[in-house]
């Protein structure tokens, strides 16, 4: 009879983190769709300035557009831009915490477009000036997501909590 090896989630290994380490706590329902969405709206909070935008237009592509409501997408975008992270229960709330005027605008089936892609055009106050900036964000699963803002800055991270 052969013996089963248990795994301790906690241990680590030569190889890399523990699994825990991985797979951090996250509000659901899913680490495309709502985590890889705070940590796309994330980007935009960091490019404020740690501050919210003063208008927001996210333009959501295919699977963002189709089921992303369910999924938690709108929320999670939304909650990112105020500097919310993706274990944060507030992520379901978002909508009514929102503090800035917002809209949704969901294109289906463009092929050309990352089936997890979200286009975001934001207005925000830096030097007492109204400025506008735009990134396309693309949530990669697991909580990852690349990120491209309107100067070609490009970025594949972790969203400090996927799952």
């Amino acid at each position: 009879m052969k013996k089963k090896n248990k795994v301790d989630p906690d241990s680590k290994s030569d190889d890399g983190p523990s699994i825990t380490e991985i797979f951090q706590d996250i509000v659901g329902p899913s680490s495309s769709h709502t985590a890889g969405a705070v940590a796309i709206g994330n980007a935009v909070f960091q490019f404020c300035g740690g501050k919210p935008p003063s208008k927001a237009t996210f333009r959501l592509f295919n699977s963002f557009a189709t089921t992303g409501f369910l999924h938690g997408t709108h929320n999670g975008l939304l909650a990112g831009t105020f500097g919310l992270k993706p274990n944060d229960e507030r992520i379901h709330d978002a909508i009514q915490l929102a503090t800035f005027e917002y809209e949704f605008i969901e294109i289906e089936n463009d092929e050309s477009r990352h089936p997890n892609e979200v286009e975001i055009v934001f207005d925000f106050v830096e030097n007492c000036k109204k400025q506008r900036a735009k990134i396309v964000g693309q949530s990669l699963g697991g909580g990852f997501v690349k990120v491209e803002g309107n100067k070609g800055s490009t970025a594949v991270a972790g969203n400090g909590g996927g799952a």
